[in-house]
């Protein structure tokens, strides 16, 4: 639970940072490399995709995310034209684009 609601306020502090700006179609993909997609699945799992090296998907996610192809897609499309559906049309997971991905601290023992 405590995760989650840590997840909920990095997600918070990514959208109160991004403001309510709309996306240019026109930006480079230099320019959207530096921004993170937020995907919640349908039961509150999060992830973070980002674009990694290469051009390739690096993602970040709860235990338990269930991990959607057409999300996957949806997220390598929008790092090559800058937008994105908020919905998914095959499981129903929101997604959101944020500045940045939020250094997540590390939730082990030590």
């Amino acid at each position: 639970m405590q995760t989650k609601l840590c997840m909920w306020g990095l997600v918070l502090m990514g959208v109160l940072v991004c403001g309510c700006k709309s996306m240019d179609t026109d930006k480079s993909a230099s320019m959207m490399s530096h921004k993170s997609v937020v995907i919640t699945d349908p039961h509150g799992e999060v992830a973070y995709y980002t674009l990694g090296q290469g051009g390739t998907l690096a993602v970040q996610a709860q235990p338990g995310f269930h991990q959607c192809a057409d999300c996957e897609a949806a997220v390598m499309a929008y790092y090559k034209t800058g937008m994105i559906d908020p919905v998914c049309k095959s499981c129903g997971a929101k997604r959101m684009v944020i500045q940045d991905l939020p250094a997540l601290a590390a939730t082990g023992h030590q």
